[in-house]
């Protein structure tokens, strides 16, 4: 690689020096058509890995329209403040608190991994500071998926929220806030809330006058409980699911690498047992 201006580049004329191995004809044949078995067995088990993550989230849509029946009331009857956050300047390892911001939700969650902090001690962000129970919904953003994207913060969190950010409190003695959570990923309500955020500019937006008015089913709170934790079967069996798919595709790129590895050395037609010295070489 060869450049000066940040853009490297690879020389056209080097790939005319790069040794290639050259088995005999039939030996390569060979080579072939061990590596097309394998690796189409390998693809096989990618293909069906993908299918399975599909289908939970099938179910999981399919649950969650379910769950979107029955009387509804409007977001703002539910809520006892509604608030957009601070847009106070944020940094890394500012002095200041820190900041929830859109990248901080994730699946449902407030992860802090990627944190960034108020940049001036002194600015004052107590009206943003999040409690135990607050739902956070994206309101700004290029991407109409991540458009109504919510979150409940949870307990023992000390942090303010981001003014792309709204936030509901909501009244307990009617409502979980996870059930409001879950009902603004249904089906039903993330198609209002698309064409509510749709723009020709670019850039999608809600507001709380677009919010508001969001119906929200209303079953009693023992039913909401009882439907979050069949919702919370389903999740904790996906992330099981997610892990273990992770886990297998490492390994398969892993063992893709091996034999490929062992079809260019000249190991890969020596011997019987490729796949289990493939292995054998991914465990070491």
């Amino acid at each position: 690689m060869n450049g000066t201006t940040g853009r490297m580049r690879f020389p056209g004329n080097a790939f005319s020096s790069f040794p290639i191995s050259l088995p005999p004809l039939e030996e390569q044949r060979r080579i072939v058509t061990i590596l097309e078995d394998h690796l189409s067995r390998l693809d096989a088990a990618d293909s069906y890995l993908g299918e399975a993550i599909h289908r939970i989230d099938t179910l999981r849509a399919v649950t969650l329209a379910k769950l979107h029946e029955g009387p509804t009331v409007t977001l703002a009857s539910l809520a006892t403040n509604a608030s957009y956050g601070t847009s106070t300047k944020c940094v890394v390892d500012g002095p200041g608190p820190a900041v929830v911001r859109i990248p901080n939700l994730v699946d449902g969650t407030i992860n802090l991994s990627d944190e960034k902090r108020v940049a001036d001690a002194n600015v004052d962000v107590s009206n943003s500071m999040l409690s135990e129970g607050d739902l956070l919904i994206v309101r700004t953003n290029g991407s109409v998926q991540l458009i109504g994207r919510s979150a409940v913060s949870p307990t023992g969190l000390n942090a303010a929220f981001a003014s792309y950010l709204i936030r509901y409190q909501l009244r307990r003695d009617q409502v979980r806030p996870e059930w409001v959570h879950a009902m603004l990923s249904t089906p039903q309500l993330r198609l209002t809330i698309e064409k509510l955020a749709a723009s020709s500019a670019g850039q999608h937006n809600l507001s709380l006058g677009k919010l508001g008015p969001l119906q929200i089913p209303l079953p009693s709170l023992t039913e909401q409980e009882r439907l979050l934790d069949k919702l919370s079967s389903i999740d904790a069996h996906r992330r099981r699911l997610s892990d273990a798919v992770a886990t297998s595709r490492r390994r398969s790129t892993a063992l893709r690498r091996s034999l490929l590895d062992a079809a260019f050395s000249g190991r890969l037609t020596s011997s019987s047992n490729v796949m289990s010295g493939a292995q054998e070489m991914i465990d070491a």
